[in-house]
């Protein structure tokens, strides 16, 4: 009886999405905390300031695309990309100045935040369309998988005695265009060579 209780629990897609979330918050959880023992105290403060830009803008940046893909049957191709990353850059370009102007950032971590935010983008988008499709397992993958590439770089700053924000900011990005890069591409390959032409961009919603 409990096995068959559990078994249909798991079968639940809600609920290994809900598992899914619930491993990807513990993994950064955790990843904050070691790092907030291995790095001095100004630089766990300007991790956390980049961190929390960059979960922020990677939602932002796409100006809503994310939300047409669920709602509309886009053509997943170059020229969609292309709009993403472009809206992506101009947001990014935005608030990498802001960030220069309110915070004083270094160079290097102003142009964390501008690739991480373009990025960022490009990922929640390609998880977007995967949840559109109703392939959750590789959407969720998509959507939490920076956290859990902070979490190993948390490991690295431990063993390797690293004392800059840098290091693990480095990573945290690195997460974002690994899960863009696979994100896209496997996107771009499942279109096959003659795809079917999908919905036009609406600016206005």
């Amino acid at each position: 009886m409990i096995r068959t209780v559990i078994r249909g629990l798991w079968t639940s897609t809600s609920l290994r999405i809900a598992a899914g979330y619930s491993v990807s918050g513990a993994a950064f959880a955790g990843a904050m905390l070691l790092l907030a023992r291995g790095l001095p105290k100004p630089e766990y403060g300007l991790l956390g300031l980049v961190v929390a830009i960059l979960n922020l803008t990677s939602r932002t940046a796409p100006m809503g695309a994310d939300g047409i893909v669920n709602r509309h049957r886009m053509d997943p191709g170059p020229r969609f990309l292309g709009r993403i990353l472009v809206i992506a850059a101009a947001f990014g370009a935005v608030v990498t100045a802001f960030s220069q102007l309110i915070y004083g950032l270094d160079a290097p971590t102003l142009g964390l935040i501008f690739g991480g935010t373009v990025v960022g983008a490009a990922s929640f988008v390609a998880s977007s369309q995967f949840q559109a499709e109703e392939r959750f397992g590789v959407s969720l993958l998509l959507n939490q998988g920076s956290n859990f590439v902070l979490l190993a770089a948390a490991l690295i700053v431990l063993m390797a005695g690293a004392q800059t924000a840098f290091v693990p900011l480095v990573f945290f990005v690195g997460g974002f265009a690994l899960t863009a890069v696979v994100g896209w591409g496997a996107l771009l390959l499942s279109r096959g060579p003659d795809p079917e032409p999908g919905e036009e961009y609406n600016w206005a919603e």
